[in-house]
């Protein structure tokens, strides 16, 4: 290998490594600082995975009790006779609130005093409505929504069956059976 270039200056093997040796640096520095941000990221995550699993134990834990009741413990809290346009109404609010105020041929057909839908036996004086609800959507993603804000109104309302069939041009047929009671005494 020559020592001396074309113009007469000493060419120089050092300056080579020079560079390999600081490409070589700055390559390890840039590795180890790419890392460390990225352990940093990585434990930041880990503490806000163990926030959020932490805030989701806390609701699950504090999520309300279902406090299933006796009829007789509720009977008194009965409404004492049925009113039928309160009952249309808290159903066409159900209705409006799913969503389902463009679900064709919904209908609601009422049975007044109709067969109990419990097999255990109850006073005399409770008497039971049914009533047929019927009606066809597109979206049936809707149907869970209105069964959720049924349960939601002041009227006890006990869903008995429900049947959803699914026709070929995308539009879902629901046909939902629903009872609601009260206790037919009179109050002095």
């Amino acid at each position: 290998m020559r020592k001396y270039d074309i113009f007469g200056r000493k060419i120089s093997q050092i300056k080579a490594f020079y560079y390999l040796f600081f490409i070589f640096i700055f390559l390890v520095v840039g590795y180890l600082l790419v890392t460390n941000i990225q352990n940093n990221r990585y434990q930041d995550l880990v503490q806000e995975e163990r926030v959020i699993q932490r805030q989701i134990n806390t609701l699950l834990q504090n999520t309300n009790q279902v406090t299933y009741h006796e009829i007789g413990e509720i009977i008194q809290y009965l409404p004492n006779t049925f009113d039928q346009n309160k009952v249309h109404r808290e159903l066409e609010y159900v209705r409006n609130l799913s969503g389902l105020s463009l679900a064709s041929n919904y209908q609601v057909s009422y049975q007044l005093d109709a067969a109990t839908p419990f097999t255990h036996s109850l006073p005399s004086t409770i008497k039971f409505i049914s009533m047929s609800v019927t009606f066809q959507t597109d979206s049936p993603d809707l149907i869970l929504d209105y069964i959720d804000n049924i349960y939601g109104q002041d009227t006890l309302y006990y869903i008995s069956q429900m049947n959803v069939s699914y026709q070929i041009e995308g539009v879902v047929s629901v046909s939902v059976l629903i009872y609601t009671f009260y206790n037919d005494v009179i109050l002095t």
